[in-house]
């Protein structure tokens, strides 16, 4: 398969890489969309992330990807569903920043595991593996689901409520987002757009 690799700070490849194994919670995915992260991607590509990388890496963690095969154990995935986030494993010696830059993704049916008794640590993070209604919205547009998450995630941790004004400095598509956000929330919201 083909995927995105880091190889180092500041150099991007298209390298063929072997495809992953599917495990028995997992479901291979067909890689639709990814779109690049502006802090995240961007950081691991500058070398500039807040916490520590392994290099080689395959970057993507806004991705979107059709289930193809489940592993033995998935009981909440299909063949055909849409899932979100999907990542790739560590394959050919070439470790992970999310991996969703990948022909060959896998989602982990994290609600089986949690059915059948497997620790918390071991699903937890799959959560963000959601299955996409078909016809709710497209899937390259569904790539933005995990921004709009990350950025509704934000506003409450920032505690924004009804009545509150908030000033959005930037009017790209993360701007755009957090001001819906805001807005929904029930705050004044003001974006100020960049200068070109």
């Amino acid at each position: 398969m083909k995927a995105l690799v880091v190889t180092k700070p500041g150099e991007l490849k298209v390298k063929e890489l072997p495809e992953p194994e599917m495990g028995e919670y997992e479901a291979k995915c067909e890689m639709l969309y990814g779109a690049t992260c502006a802090g995240t991607d961007l950081s691991v590509i500058d070398g500039k992330f807040a916490w520590h990388v392994d290099y080689p890496c395959i970057i993507g963690h806004e991705s979107i990807g059709r289930v193809v095969e489940v592993g033995s154990k998935v009981r909440n995935f299909k063949v055909g569903d849409l899932i979100a986030r999907v990542y790739t494993k560590e394959t050919g010696g070439v470790n992970l920043a999310w991996g969703g830059m990948a022909e060959i993704g896998m989602a982990v049916d994290w609600k089986a595991m949690w059915a059948d008794g497997i620790e918390r640590e071991k699903w937890d993070y799959f959560r963000v593996n959601q299955v996409i209604p078909e016809g709710v919205i497209s899937p390259e547009d569904a790539v933005m689901i995990i921004t709009w998450r990350e950025n509704m995630s934000w506003i409450n941790r920032m505690g924004v409520a009804e009545g509150e004004k908030v000033l959005v400095a930037g009017s790209g598509a993360n701007g755009i987002s957090i001001a819906a956000c805001a807005a929904i929330k029930g705050a004044e919201v003001v974006v100020i757009g960049n200068e070109s």
